[in-house]
């Protein structure tokens, strides 16, 4: 996750770092974490640096810090990552992490994260049955497909409401419709 992150912040236009080299910048070994500046986001004047927005970092899908990291050490050194992120000295830094529920007793029991999300979650429940299914019709009918029939997205919906994750499983359920749609005729089928 580390290197990942580095990787990321580096096509962003911050400096290409290492892993090793981002945790020593963000864990004060190297003393310059404060503005998006100071990791060289922006080539500004020093009478620029009022103007300068924050550099927020969105982190989706958190969870795979667990199901896709087998390493304990690395899950560690990314919570203490995400921790020097969030405690810019400036405050020009915001961390957004997106977490399914059935993964917050794991993310709080990280040394340095479960203190930041004591404090800092905002619960965003599951979508109601119609959100889901616009959620499998609107994008469809945006790239020109329809499904094949009124009942697949109502019953693709019911399948998940009210189940922790319901918008997880329904995205990797549509991914799936997705790639098994019929190209020839533009629709989405049951098949």
């Amino acid at each position: 996750p580390v290197s990942t992150l580095a990787a990321k912040l580096a096509a962003a236009g911050l400096p290409a770092l290492d892993a090793r080299e981002l945790l020593e910048v963000l864990s004060g070994v190297i003393p310059a974490l404060g503005t998006a500046a100071a990791l060289g986001a922006a080539e500004a004047s020093p009478g620029d640096a009022a103007d300068e927005g924050p550099l927020v970092i969105i982190i989706d899908q958190l969870e795979e810090l667990f199901t896709l990291c087998r390493d304990e050490e690395a899950r560690e050194r990314f919570a203490v990552i995400l921790d020097a992120l969030a405690s810019a000295p400036d405050g020009r830094i915001r961390v957004i992490g997106t977490l399914r529920d059935d993964f917050m007793m794991r993310a709080a029991a990280l040394p340095v994260l479960g203190p930041r999300l004591a404090s800092a979650v905002f619960f965003l429940g599951n979508p109601s049955r119609e959100d889901l299914i616009r959620t499998i019709v609107e994008p469809a009918g945006r790239a020109g497909y329809e499904l094949s029939d009124d009942d697949l997205a109502p019953a693709m919906a019911d399948e998940v409401t009210g189940h922790p994750g319901a918008l997880a499983l329904l995205s990797f359920t549509a991914s799936r419709l997705w790639e098994l749609r019929d190209r020839q005729f533009h629709r989405l089928t049951r098949r």
